[in-house]
């Protein structure tokens, strides 16, 4: 008993000078260096990723507003998509698509799978997308001005 009882008080002195782990609020944190901004909460993580420009960032992700500093989420395809319309069809795709939009300035296209895995990539001709050799699958495709300041992502489907 003796024993036991010794054993008990040594764990309750250790345990009072260990350290805990740090809690985060659900409200989370603001982390930011000269590239980026990443804001975090509890299980919804959202990165703010500036332009080269200075231009408008583009948020990727959710996060809940604080208290202190309340935000309102924008789709940066959707400000995009405002200014100078777009469209692909048709969208699932057997054999090409194509790509509409009055934005002149597109160079290069990048085509990637849902594995990471590039596709295909080349220059962007404002002509229809080969999708035929693709196996079927979903497929980001994204195309960028020449310096790679604007670029726009989108999702297409191979069948």
């Amino acid at each position: 008993m003796t024993k036991n009882l010794i054993l008990v008080a040594g764990l309750l002195l250790l345990g009072g000078l260990a350290r805990g782990q740090t809690l985060v609020g659900a409200a989370g944190n603001t982390v930011r260096n000269s590239s980026l901004i990443l804001e975090y909460a509890v299980g919804e993580p959202a990165v703010i990723t500036l332009q080269p420009n200075g231009s408008m960032p583009v948020l990727q992700g959710l996060l809940q507003p604080t208290k202190n500093d309340p935000f309102v989420v924008a789709d940066a395809n959707d400000l995009f998509d405002a200014k100078y319309g777009f469209r692909c069809f048709p969208n699932p795709a057997l054999d090409a698509v194509t790509v509409e939009t009055s934005f002149p300035d597109f160079a290069t296209y990048r085509v990637v799978g849902l594995d990471g895995q590039l596709v295909a990539e080349g220059q962007f001709e404002y002509a229809p997308l080969p999708v035929r050799a693709w196996p079927p699958g979903a497929y980001f495709v994204r195309l960028a001005s020449a310096d790679q300041t604007i670029t726009k992502t989108f999702k297409i489907i191979k069948t």
